[in-house]
């Protein structure tokens, strides 16, 4: 039963198939058309063109389980981007450093991620990964409950074992064959589901 409810918290169990919008294999160009810019629900969102991660970033979890979430940080994840661009948000009322990633992936790909991060979630409530970079991390997970927004979503904490207390809150939310992964700073709340909402709505008109 503990399970079960993990399982629809993170992911949001629902009785019927939800009607799927936006298609896959967007190229980044697509998505920085998409990324949403400027004044959204209190948050300023400023697109960045910098690459958010470099090649040395290639991340690896202690458990094979735990490798799809690792992948959300590492510049070689399992289900190759077919594109990705980024943005900072940035709000007057609480702390500096929440992003969005956007993705697109081949065909079926960005279902497949979720189904396996849903696992991990569930079944990674303590992990560890690693870094070329040279860096490492202890975290412990916490399953949230997920938001009304896009085909899928899924919510979780993550609280580092370097800063215990701070815990940063993760969304993933999926349109067609696109994820847009929604991370807060340390001690951040979890982002508006209006926001959300206004991003899928471009990620499923992208590359019309």
């Amino acid at each position: 039963m503990t399970l079960l409810v993990l399982s629809c918290a993170a992911s949001g169990c629902t009785g019927e198939e939800p009607r799927e919008r936006g298609r896959a294999s967007l190229t980044s160009a697509d998505l920085e058309d998409a990324v949403l810019a400027g004044e959204h629900s209190g948050f300023e969102v400023i697109p960045q063109r910098e690459p958010l991660l470099e090649d040395m970033d290639v991340v690896t979890a202690a458990e094979p389980s735990c490798q799809p979430l690792a992948d959300l940080r590492s510049a070689r994840p399992e289900h190759q981007p077919t594109g990705t661009t980024w943005a900072a948000l940035r709000s007057g009322h609480g702390p500096g450093g929440a992003s969005i990633v956007l993705t697109s992936l081949a065909q079926g790909e960005a279902k497949a991620w979720m189904t396996e991060l849903k696992a991990a979630v569930t079944a990674c409530e303590d992990y560890s990964i690693a870094s070329q970079r040279g860096w490492s991390d202890r975290a412990a997970l916490v399953a949230l409950p997920s938001v009304d927004v896009g085909d899928e979503s899924l919510s979780f904490s993550a609280t580092s074992h370097h800063t215990p207390g701070e815990s940063q809150v993760t969304t993933i939310v999926r349109t067609g064959g696109s994820l847009a992964v929604y991370l807060t700073p340390p001690r951040g709340k979890q982002l508006p589901a209006s926001l959300m909402k206004q991003q899928h709505e471009k990620l499923a008109a992208a590359g019309d």
